[in-house]
């Protein structure tokens, strides 16, 4: 029987086809400059080592189903600067959005826990898609954004005979179970592919969530119609636990290929319900990024600052204002009081309820005022690892 192709989104720093694992590999490849605009790459395209080395894991990771038969290839978008990152994984995520694939692997994360993506996961989520992400390869006590989302997957890393990797994220509550991460996965001295045709090991979370996402792309292709959910309570609760001093790093255990499998493709298994995870506390408030306050602070009259904008949404209402919505009644307030003032640039993201905002300091001292304004950030930070 002919085996589906799964289309594995990728959003990392691009994808070499020299290796054979690779060849033939990129369906479509998109660059995301620092500016936003973006354009179509050649099939073998990689700004560093990256995107190449997790591309290769999830490939093999596929392949190990064997019964499965997972033929991949990728939707692949890749950042090569790390400048205004935040704004290149908005455009990122908006771009694997326009595609129609079922998991996204983002080996990508951020120290600092920002609910500014909240609206493009969410999107993903609604959509039916996947996201897997790494925890972060800060030790015990760190998670990264966005893999401590509640909808995204979460994946620390462990050694090969199941210890958990001093690097490898984790996070509990305050009695002591394990928040995050969800699921973790082979992670140390992980051999992929490289650019130039090679071989290497690399270590880290990346490597980990790289191996879940193939893993869950040949369960797809043993049973295609499976949703996003279901291919997630077939890993997560087939998991080995971890033992028992390092249960609290990993909110469930090492994930089991083969009996991921079994699990979704048996037929009279009733569905089980699943605890949903905690939502973190950066979710649930309002959030003006430190790093924005300070640009509006120190910047002279005309001067044009750049962020990312969400509008606040009201889960009791039918009716809700939209970023774009927002921005607007921002802008002809700011009009009456100061017809003089700069124009100012809002561009709406196409799959996500959020907005690219440059304008100057007299918009954001009306925009930061406004009670439907849930956050308002700016498009770079210092803390980006990839």
């Amino acid at each position: 029987m002919h085996s589906p192709t799964i289309t594995i989104g990728h959003l990392d720093s691009g994808i070499s086809s020299e290796h054979s694992s690779l060849r033939d590999k990129v369906r479509r490849l998109l660059v995301i400059e620092r500016d936003g605009s973006r354009w179509e790459a050649p099939e073998s395209y990689d700004t560093a080592y990256h995107g190449t080395h997790t591309a290769g894991i999830i490939c093999r990771a596929a392949d190990e189903l064997g019964g499965a038969g997972a033929s991949i290839n990728f939707s692949a978008v890749a950042l090569p600067s790390m400048h205004n990152i935040l704004l290149n994984l908005a455009n990122g995520m908006d771009a694997l959005l326009d595609d129609s694939v079922k998991i996204v692997c983002l080996p990508v994360g951020l120290q600092k826990q920002t609910p500014i993506f909240v609206r493009m996961v969410e999107a993903f989520r609604e959509r039916g898609i996947l996201m897997v992400a790494p925890i972060g390869n800060k030790g015990k006590g760190s998670v990264h954004v966005p893999a401590c989302y509640p909808e995204v997957l979460s994946v620390g890393a462990v050694h090969e005979d199941g210890r958990v990797a001093d690097f490898s994220g984790s996070c509990c509550d305050e009695q002591g179970a394990c928040l995050q991460p969800d699921l973790m996965a082979p992670g140390v001295a992980i051999v992929s592919a490289m650019p130039d045709g090679t071989e290497q090991k690399h270590s880290g979370t990346s490597m980990a969530c790289a191996y879940v996402a193939g893993i869950a792309a040949g369960l797809l292709a043993a049973q295609p119609e499976a949703r996003a959910a279901k291919l997630a309570e077939a890993l997560l609760t087939t998991a080995k636990p971890l033992a028992a001093e390092q249960q609290e790093r990993c909110r469930t255990g090492i994930v089991q290929p083969q009996a991921a499998l079994k699990y979704l493709l048996d037929k009279e298994r009733d569905p089980l319900a699943m605890e949903a995870p905690v939502e973190p506390s950066f979710l649930q408030k309002p959030y003006q990024d430190e790093a924005l306050l300070n640009a509006y602070r120190q910047a002279e009259p005309k001067e044009p600052i750049e962020s990312l904008v969400i509008a606040q949404r009201d889960k009791t209402s039918t009716t809700q204002t939209t970023t774009e919505q927002l921005l607007q009644r921002v802008s002809a307030a700011q009009q009456r009081k100061s017809p003089s003032s700069t124009p100012r640039t809002i561009r709406s993201f196409r799959n996500a309820d959020m907005a690219y905002l440059k304008a100057d300091s007299s918009f954001y001292e009306e925009l930061l005022q406004q009670p439907d304004l849930f956050a308002c950030s700016a498009v770079d930070v210092s803390v980006f690892e990839m």
